[in-house]
């Protein structure tokens, strides 16, 4: 029988599954959805490009402190809420390499003043990031209080992440998820620990130095929750903002386009396709909407 505190998370074929009680509770894993996974990506992008150019200094940003919900049961109000900076995680096949390339970087700056060191850390996760070994299966998060989350946890393993975006478009995903409790021997520890061990001492972070835990969120169900007008719903006829489009815009960038308010549409389009001719493209995508949108919320405005 296990010693530990918290359950076992059992992975099988496409399901996730645990013991409450005597019952085994068994669901479907979900995929993140590629506009997510890209919306996230992006963020760190902006997050990387801002440490460059201001010194070290970076503002919050939704793409990566969700809200985390857990369920507290037996209490009037079951539900325990965090903001946690939840990270992507690379595939099955390739987290050790990049454990030790990450290990490599670490070892190898941790003699040198911090701020010269930055380049080459920032240089490291970005080919992660800009990798295909992203895994669309899996979240992860460290612990560090054990209190009412890790608690929760423990009994119940199942959590919610709510990401909210900002302006103009407002991303806004539901992430549902059996919660794993990987101790410092798992490979996603071990990649999320060397994750903030990279960026430890940088402004954005409040120094920790112990994490006794990392959470592992298994998607069972995602919510696309961004807001859109309702007069504006999918099947009705085109909105006239769009009659000022001159490019070919992607279904999938529509799809995000269609949630921004009426009123800010024209300017959206304006500022996206002048981005996308400057960058040599005639097709709207969704990295370059998610870039466009990237600059604007950050407050950059135009290069």
């Amino acid at each position: 029988m296990s010693t530990t505190p918290y359950k076992h998370i059992e992975l099988k074929d496409n399901t996730v599954s645990f013991m409450d009680g005597d019952q085994r509770l068994s669901f479907e894993r979900a995929t993140l959805p590629q506009a997510f996974l890209e919306w996230v990506k992006e963020g760190r992008r902006s997050m990387f490009d801002l440490l460059e150019g201001n010194g070290g200094k970076a503002g919050f940003f939704g793409s990566h402190l969700p809200v985390m919900v857990t369920c507290s049961r037996g209490n009037p109000v079951p539900f325990n809420t965090g903001n946690k900076g939840v990270g992507l995680v690379p595939v099955a096949g390739r987290i050790n390499d990049y454990c030790a390339e990450y290990q490599r970087v670490f070892e190898d700056y941790a003699h040198r003043p911090w701020e010269e060191s930055l380049a080459g850390r920032l240089e490291c996760v970005r080919g992660f990031i800009n990798s295909e070994d992203v895994a669309d299966n899996a979240l992860v998060t460290l612990e560090i209080f054990e209190n009412n989350t890790f608690r929760n946890l423990c009994d119940y393993p199942v959590a919610t992440l709510h990401y909210a975006g900002e302006g103009p478009v407002y991303m806004s995903y539901q992430i549902n998820a059996v919660v794993e409790v990987a101790q410092p021997e798992h490979p996603a520890y071990n990649f999320a620990f060397l994750s903030r061990q990279l960026f430890e001492y940088d402004d954005f972070h409040i120094t920790q130095t112990q994490f006794p835990y990392a959470y592992i969120f298994h998607p069972i169900e995602v919510k696309d929750k961004t807001p859109f007008p309702r007069r504006l719903g999918v099947g009705r006829e085109t909105p006239r903002e769009w009659n000022e489009m001159m490019l070919v815009w992607d279904d999938d960038v529509l799809e995000q386009l269609v949630r921004a308010p009426a009123m800010i549409q024209k300017m959206i389009i304006k500022f996206t396709e002048e981005y996308a001719r400057e960058h040599g493209h005639n097709t709207v995508s969704l990295p370059i909407f998610n870039a466009v949108r990237t600059r604007y919320m950050k407050g950059g405005g135009q290069d």
